[in-house]
């Protein structure tokens, strides 16, 4: 009997494998080649899931979980399913907003590039229905007639707001515990009236309750959606609010709503109406089986408004942001810019959206070459954990190669430095650097110990995956190989992503060290190698090298100066891309060698002439 499920074909599949391509090298827990097996053939395993779907024998594979830190020693589990589980999980989603869209009011949001695009857009019609009325300095205006356009800048209050007109009260709440509290009943509601195949509703449920988070060995509660990050469960969610929206804007109104995933912005007149309105949300959320977060919620007037989203620091940082940083004399007047804008910034310090100032501050002084914030970086980490990636950044534009390898290694073993995501980052940060021949033998000594279990911090088993990629880059083909030792010996022993980090890192030495992976696959009980196997046997069987590889080869731009360097993960898929002797691949890798190599910084150029 065969199983027809409207909204997954190959198309759709694809488009969201497409999709998620783009995000997997933005995974907390990054792979060390990005997933590249599923862009070999994708018509293969593409079409295995088709035909499991039809025949009725799709059951999803058992997810990895990882937790990310939040604050307070509290962390958020995430979940990363099967990639073909995850691109049918997207699909599925993406097929039911398609139906769905049409309910989403004017002011709800779920993804962040919409979101900034729209603040954006406010901001800009703000300034220009500000400029033509009010003298003065054209980017800040002073209002001699209004003191809020004077103190508040029309310009922030619509960029982080987006309300379309000034409201004397702005009510603040979020859901609690919002995707560990959604039912799945509360979930098929939101889904009545799309027109969409009930098989389709019966698979997505399907899945879900295979993804969602559960203690083992008990049975399912059809409550809580997994926490991915590829916007499945996030798209769901926000679906699911679709009724709770049409109920807030008959209350307010179209323009005085305002919802970013649960987070709620709503304009009122006074007191007494957000003091009914918060009431009303409570109630409204109820009907859903929610529950809005009383400690976070809020009625703020303007001025405690401007307080808490940082309208004049903000308006100050998107000016510096404007500023040029490419030489020496453009950083030092950016510097002097970005430290008083940090003194008007400290009067207010730990007041509302503090973390995401301090996140554009360290963006800006990375820009500067600025080591003003070096003396509280460990302290910001430990306090706000979601800023590391930011000022790990900062530290490798503002600091010295042995600096930044004192600064990871005091961070691993501080008592209070309990996040195994926040060791992860760190470690996989360090694979950023460009030492000097004496500080890559430190760096390699660092790793090497983290392998051999001499030093033990949160998230040290989940970190020796990056080992591999670390002796690569700082080591040499005898440390590399030395990895060679567990692959042979003690291969039951290792998790399935260290595993995989050895074979795609030994393998791309040539077809001795492929063959020492292939044995070790064909004796492996619980086999994480096959795959991999299979995928270098069909990149051996290329006669050209396809586009979706090519665009895999190629240099990314760093997000603080924008300059291009060597990925690793790209560095990995063209070492297993010259395994191909053929002649039209080889031609390509040499050509594409050398265009790489003309944009390079000169240690990622030796690296890519050692390593390729």
């Amino acid at each position: 009997m065969k199983f027809n499920v409207p909204g997954i074909s190959r198309s759709t599949l694809w488009a969201a494998w497409k999709a998620i391509r783009q995000q997997v090298r933005h995974f907390e827990h990054r792979d060390p080649a990005d997933y590249l097996e599923y862009d070999i053939d994708p018509d293969v395993w593409i079409n295995r899931l088709l035909r499991q779907i039809a025949s009725g024998d799709y059951a999803p594979h058992a997810p990895k979980r990882y937790s990310v830190a939040k604050s307070n020693g509290f962390s958020r589990t995430i979940t990363l399913p099967h990639i073909p589980d995850l691109v049918l999980y997207r699909a599925i989603v993406d097929h039911l907003f398609r139906r769905g869209h049409h309910q989403q009011k004017k002011h709800v949001y779920f993804q962040q590039a919409t979101l900034s695009r729209v603040t954006m857009e406010a901001s800009q019609q703000a300034r220009a229905v500000v400029r033509p009325i009010y003298k003065g300095e054209p980017d800040y205006p002073i209002a001699q007639r209004n003191r809020f356009l004077e103190w508040l800048r029309f310009d922030q209050y619509r960029k982080l707001l987006i309300f379309e007109r000034t409201y004397p009260f702005i009510v603040l709440t979020d859901v609690s515990n919002f995707f560990d509290s959604i039912l799945y009943g509360r979930v098929e509601q939101s889904l009545y009236g799309l027109r969409v195949s009930p098989k389709l509703v019966g698979l997505l449920f399907f899945l879900l309750e295979r993804l969602s988070p559960r203690e083992s060995y008990t049975p399912g509660q059809r409550i809580g959606l997994p926490v991915d990050q590829c916007d499945c469960s996030r798209n769901l969610a926000h679906m699911m609010l679709f009724p709770h929206d049409e109920r807030m804007v008959d209350l307010v109104g179209d323009d005085a709503y305002v919802r970013w995933m649960d987070d709620q912005n709503i304009g009122v007149a006074s007191r007494a109406e957000g003091l009914r309105v918060l009431a009303e949300v409570g109630e409204s959320l109820g009907r859903l089986h929610l529950t809005p977060n009383s400690s976070k919620s809020k009625i703020l007037t303007l001025a405690a408004a401007k307080r808490h989203f940082h309208f004049r620091t903000n308006a100050l940082l998107d000016q510096i942001g404007k500023m040029a940083f490419h030489t020496r004399t453009q950083r030092s007047t950016l510097r002097r810019q970005l430290i008083m804008a940090w003194r008007i910034a400290l009067t207010e310090k730990e007041v509302g959206e503090w973390p995401k100032i301090l996140r554009r501050v360290y963006r800006y002084a990375a820009r500067a070459r600025a080591r003003f914030m070096r003396s509280r970086a460990q302290r910001d980490v430990l306090d706000h954990p979601s800023l590391t990636s930011r000022v790990c950044e900062y530290l490798r534009y503002s600091s010295s190669v042995n600096e930044c390898i004192t600064f990871a290694q005091r961070l691993l073993l501080a008592p209070d430095q309990v996040y195994p995501d926040v060791s992860y980052q760190l470690l996989d940060w360090l694979l950023h650097l460009e030492p000097t021949q004496i500080e890559a033998r430190i760096l390699r000594r660092l790793f090497q110990s983290i392998y051999r279990g001499s030093i033990d911090f949160p998230g040290r088993i989940a970190c020796r995956s990056l080992v591999p990629l670390a002796l690569l880059r700082y080591g040499d083909k005898r440390s590399v190989k030395s990895l060679s030792g567990p692959i042979g010996q003690k291969l039951d022993q290792l998790s399935a992503d260290e595993v995989r980090s050895i074979a795609l890192v030994l393998a791309g030495f040539g077809d001795a060290e492929f063959q020492i992976i292939a044995t070790a696959a064909s004796r492996l009980l619980v086999n994480h190698l096959a795959e991999f196997v299979r995928m270098v046997h069909r990149i051996l069987g290329f006669d050209a090298v396809p586009d979706r590889l090519k665009n895999r080869i190629r240099l990314r731009k760093d997000s603080i100066t924008f300059k291009p360097y060597l990925d690793m993960r790209s560095l990995i898929a063209l070492r297993l891309l010259r395994l191909n002797q053929k002649a039209l691949v080889a031609q390509w890798i040499v050509s594409r060698r050398s265009v790489l190599s003309t944009q390079l910084s000169p240690f990622d150029r030796r690296l890519l002439v050692r390593t390729v």
